[in-house]
């Protein structure tokens, strides 16, 4: 599922859910994407503007990216999943799908996920003012997490990676990291 402009002025989203939708848990096993070029525009992999996706369950590839105009330059936005408009809270999970049969090459971190098919998250995390958990088991998170008020948590285990700043809008998150990494920046 992909959204794209070359125009790089409009807002683009992979996944929109509108306002007044009855949409509350969105499960992802292949690719969600908001792209654009021309630099200037907003892209979304995952927009929620109902407040009502209480649970996402990330599998494979949510991405957002801007690509930059004809001279270099990048003004836009890129937000991977914005759950902003959320008062309730999200849970979020992202884990990988476990081969059936064991691996005997592609897998270098040894968890049992074919290589090419680690999840990822590519593009920035907004949550709305509810209690939200980020639980990163498996893959990539490449991008700013903004937790907004509530007693928030990150949970990071299973040789999961993330990277990016992490902020939270009242001081109420709680981070465990469990055989991964957190490079916060």
């Amino acid at each position: 599922l992909a959204a794209t402009t070359t125009d790089g002025t409009d807002v683009v989203a992979g996944l929109k859910i509108d306002a007044g939708a009855a949409v509350s848990t969105l499960s992802n096993y292949g690719t969600i994407r908001g792209a654009a070029a021309g630099g200037t525009a907003t892209t979304y992999g995952v927009r929620d503007l109902s407040g009502g996706l209480t649970t996402i369950q990330n599998y494979r590839i949510i991405d957002s990216f801007v690509a930059a105009d004809s001279d270099g330059n990048n003004t836009g936005s890129a937000t991977a999943i914005d759950v902003s408009v959320n008062t309730t809270g999200v849970n979020f999970l992202q884990d990988g799908v476990v081969s059936s049969t064991p691996l005997t090459s592609g897998d270098a971190d040894g968890d049992g996920v074919l290589d090419t098919l680690e999840p990822s998250v590519l593009g920035a995390i907004r949550f709305g003012s509810g209690d939200d958990v980020a639980d990163i088991r498996n893959g990539l998170v490449a991008g700013d997490i903004s937790f907004g008020a509530g007693a928030d948590q990150l949970l990071i285990s299973g040789g999961a990676v993330v990277q990016g700043a992490i902020t939270d809008a009242d001081g109420q998150l709680d981070i465990s990291v469990t055989n991964g990494i957190l490079s916060a920046s």
